[in-house]
């Protein structure tokens, strides 16, 4: 590789060291991806928040991949270890009356549903203390599956379902 960091065009504040950015694309190491990995079984870390959303309370999972167990499309490009992904369940909403009672039990129906293997293997079934406590950070397995958002064709969502603490 040839060394530019004391090339007089590549020269700037004397403070500056520029060696630091002296190396070739394929020396740096690629970041975890951001986005839902390809339908599969996964061994996912996951550290559960709550959190204030546009203004409405809402439970945060974030998913960090550990490894892939089995991958359902083998032409699908494989999920990495690091890559991380996310899920948000709202517990408030901006509608009123019927609206937003409904909106809430669909979200309590899907954490119900999701985390109900968990519940299952810890003998735990108040979910507040599923979420606060034993999802605030946790390895599990789950199956992971990639839905492509109906409205905006480039987004996709997770829908995480068989999770047990791994």
């Amino acid at each position: 590789m040839e060394n530019l960091s004391n090339d007089p065009q590549v020269q700037g504040d004397e403070d500056f060291d520029l060696s630091i950015l002296d190396r070739n694309f394929d020396d740096i190491e690629d970041l975890p991806a951001f986005q839902v990995p390809p339908t599969g079984d996964y061994i996912l870390e996951v550290k559960g928040e709550f959190k204030t959303v546009n203004k409405k309370k809402a439970f945060e999972l974030g998913y960090v991949i550990v490894s892939c167990v089995e991958q359902s499309d083998a032409e699908d490009t494989p999920a990495k270890p690091g890559d991380k992904f996310s899920q948000l369940f709202f517990l408030s909403s901006d509608k009123t009356g019927e609206e937003a009672e409904k909106a809430l039990k669909l979200n309590l129906g899907l954490m119900k549903a999701q985390f109900a293997g968990i519940a299952e293997q810890t003998g735990q079934s108040n979910l507040l203390i599923v979420c606060r406590d034993i999802l605030k950070s946790a390895i599990v397995k789950a199956t992971v599956v990639r839905k492509q958002d109906k409205q905006d064709k480039d987004v996709f969502r997770a829908r995480v379902s068989n999770m047990t603490l791994a």
